[in-house]
């Protein structure tokens, strides 16, 4: 027990600093004393996806969903490795899961939206983006609304979504 706080207090220490590529030992140290933790799995993909090592993220993240499958932010992790590495399909399927778990998660939606908006399912895309927004109002996420009401021909209402934008994010 001592040995694993001295690696989790190393690794905080580090990801703390900014550092969080240099955590990798100490939290991989912990993880094989505690394969079951998957909290600290997912911490290992999270580490790995913003490095963009991803298929180090889903070597890890397997791990977490077997031994958790519906964990909610180990699978909307996935869903945002699989959309990076240009999987559209694995992508949808496990964002899609993700908002069947956690049906309140603003970004859960506006990710799926923002999968769907790429792929030119406007009405899926304005559904999830639509419902993100009464989660939680973003520049973001009325810029992407903006921008498929834009690609739908329907500029009067892609303009109040871009001004909205504008006003929430000046910059």
């Amino acid at each position: 027990r001592k040995q694993f706080a001295t690696w989790i207090e190393k690794s905080y220490d580090l990801i703390v600093s900014e550092r969080a590529p240099e955590s990798l030992e100490f939290l991989k140290s912990a993880y094989e004393h505690d394969p079951a933790n998957f909290e600290l799995g997912l911490m290992i993909s999270e580490v790995h996806f913003q490095s963009k090592e991803y298929g180090k993220a889903t070597d890890c993240l397997r791990k977490v969903l077997e031994a958790k499958p519906d964990h909610f932010e180990a699978t909307f992790l996935m869903g945002l490795v699989e959309q990076r590495k240009g999987n559209i399909r694995q992508a949808q399927t496990k964002l899609e899961t993700a908002v069947d778990l956690k049906r309140d998660s603003s970004a859960a939606h506006a990710t799926l939206g923002s999968l769907f908006a790429k792929v030119g399912n406007a009405k899926q895309a304005l559904k999830h983006l639509g419902k993100a927004l009464k989660l939680k109002p973003s520049a973001p996420v009325h810029f992407l609304i903006g921008a498929v009401y834009y690609d739908a021909g329907q500029h009067k209402r892609a303009i109040q979504h871009l001004k909205q934008a504008t006003e929430l994010d000046p910059q």
